[in-house]
C-alpha cells in the first residue's frame, strides 16, 4: 500500500503548530523562533515534504477557500443562511465551498477530509452532528482533530467535550417572544407542534416554551405538544394530533416555519380557518412565509447579522486574535396575520 503523501496539516500537528507556523518555515520567515523552525524543517525533510503553491502562501490567504457545512440545502433555513453567508465570505475575498451532506454524518466526515486536502482556510457549520444533544465519540474526536489545525464556526450549535467556537441565534428569547405575543392577545390555551427529540434546537425551544408558560401561570399539556420533525407534513401531523386530543387549543407555535405552513393547510382541509378559528405562529422567517396566507406571524433568525458574526469570529481565529467562544445574536419578532385576539377572552 502506498503512504499517503503528507498534508502541511500533518506537519503542523507532529510538530505541535499552527499551520501558519509550517507556512513562515516554509517561507523563510524569520519571525519564527529557530528553535520552533529548526523542529518543522526536520519533519519537512523526513517526509520529503513539498509544499503546493496554495499551502506556500497559506499565511498570505492565496487559497481563498472557506468550507461551508449544511445539513440540507433545500430547507430554507439553511438555503437563506448560506446566502448571507456568501454575501460576507464575497466581501472579504473568499470563495464559500458548500458541503450538502443530506443529513449524513459520514457524508459530513467526507467533506472534512476534502476540506483538508484543498486547503480550506476555515469552515462554517450549521445543523448535522452538530445539533444532536449525544453524538458518537468519534464524531467528536474527529472534529476536534480538524479543529487543531483549521478554524471552525458552528452557527445555532456546538459540540460538548470540545473547545469550539458558535454564532448562535437567541431562539430561546425567540420563543419567548411568541409565547408572550399570543398571551398579550388572550390566548390561555396554547400548543407545540414539530422538531425532533434529541435535536439541541427543538429541546431548547420547549423548554422556553414550557418555562414561559409556566411564568404566566398558562396551561402546558403534553396532549397539546406533539414533536415529529422539521417539514411541513410534521405540520399536517402534528395538527391531526391536535385534533385526537380531546379539545383545541387556540394557538399553536410551531418548531419553525415550514410546520406552520403545514398546520395551516392541515387547518383549511378540516374546514378551519387560520386565524379566526387558531392563530399559528412559525419560527425563521423564511422567505415563503411573507407570501403565504396568511402570512406567518414568526421570529427572524437575523440571518445577516448571523453570517456577519460567523464572518467576523473567522477573521479573527485566523488572525490568532483572542475570540469569544460564543456569541449570541438577537431574534426578531415578525407579527403578520396568522395570528389575532382570541374572541372568546375576556
Amino acid at each position: 500500500m502506498v503512504e499517503k503523501k503528507k498534508t502541511i496539516y500533518d506537519i503542523a500537528r507532529e510538530a505541535g503548530v499552527s499551520v501558519s507556523t509550517v507556512s513562515r518555515v516554509l517561507n523563510g520567515h524569520s519571525v519564527v523562533r529557530e528553535q520552533t523552525a529548526q523542529k518543522v524543517r526536520a519533519l519537512i525533510e523526513k517526509y520529503g515534504f513539498s509544499p503546493s503553491a496554495v499551502a506556500r502562501n497559506l499565511s498570505n490567504k492565496r487559497s481563498s477557500l472557506i468550507g461551508c457545512i449544511l445539513p440540507d440545502i433545500t430547507n430554507p433555513f439553511y438555503s437563506s443562511l448560506f446566502s448571507d453567508l456568501e454575501r460576507w465570505t464575497t466581501y472579504h475575498d473568499y470563495v464559500l465551498f458548500l458541503a450538502n451532506t443530506l443529513n449524513d454524518f459520514r457524508l459530513e466526515s467526507k467533506y472534512l477530509s476534502i476540506f483538508q486536502e484543498r486547503q480550506v482556510e476555515g469552515v462554517f457549520w450549521a445543523g448535522g452532528r452538530i445539533n444532536e444533544v449525544t453524538v458518537n465519540p468519534g464524531y467528536v474526536e474527529e472534529v476536534q482533530t480538524f479543529s487543531e489545525h483549521t478554524p471552525i464556526v458552528m452557527i445555532n450549535g456546538h459540540l460538548k467535550g470540545i473547545s469550539c467556537h458558535s454564532v448562535e441565534a437567541n431562539e430561546v428569547d425567540g420563543v419567548y417572544k411568541l409565547v408572550e405575543l399570543l398571551a398579550s392577545e388572550g390566548h390561555r390555551n396554547i400548543g407545540y407542534l414539530g422538531g425532533v427529540r434529541g435535536i439541541t434546537s427543538y429541546e431548547a425551544k420547549i423548554r422556553a416554551f414550557k418555562k414561559k408558560m409556566k411564568e404566566l401561570h398558562l396551561p402546558v399539556k403534553s396532549s397539546w405538544i406533539i414533536p415529529g420533525s422539521f417539514d411541513v407534513e410534521s405540520g399536517i401531523l402534528g395538527f391531526q394530533g391536535l385534533l385526537a386530543a380531546k379539545t383545541l387549543p387556540s394557538a399553536v407555535l410551531c418548531v419553525n416555519d415550514l410546520v406552520a405552513i403545514g398546520t395551516v393547510a392541515a387547518a383549511n382541509r378540516e374546514g378551519m380557518q387560520v386565524p379566526e378559528d387558531l392563530s399559528v405562529c412559525g419560527f425563521d422567517d423564511i422567505p415563503l412565509s411573507r407570501h403565504f396566507f396568511p402570512d406567518l406571524t414568526t421570529v427572524n433568525q437575523n440571518y445577516y447579522e448571523l453570517a456577519r458574526s460567523a464572518m467576523r469570529m473567522m477573521l479573527q481565529l485566523q488572525d490568532g486574535k483572542k475570540t469569544p467562544p460564543r456569541v449570541v445574536v438577537e431574534t426578531l419578532l415578525s407579527v403578520r396575520n396568522s395570528t389575532k385576539r382570541n374572541p372568546f377572552s375576556s
